[in-house]
């Protein structure tokens, strides 16, 4: 959060790359967040996600550099 308030302040937005996340972010984006990225896309189990951390990682990290890359154009 001291991160997006910083960004929020120079005009520049921030992305929260998370493990998982509720669906109530309305703090959050009141802090500066642009956007919340969770790594899990649903809740899971400690062993659960440990094995599959890097697949989900990957593919949430691919769709943020979509994005990213759509904003430049």
């Amino acid at each position: 959060v001291g991160v997006a308030r910083r960004a929020r302040a120079l005009g520049v937005p921030a992305a929260a790359l998370v493990g998982g996340c509720e669906t109530a972010l309305d703090a959050v984006y009141a802090e500066g967040v642009s956007g919340v990225f969770p790594i899990h896309p649903a809740l899971c189990t400690w062993p659960q996600a440990a094995a599959r951390t890097e697949e989900d990682l990957r593919f949430t990290m691919g769709n943020l550099l979509r994005f990213m890359a759509a904003l430049r154009r």
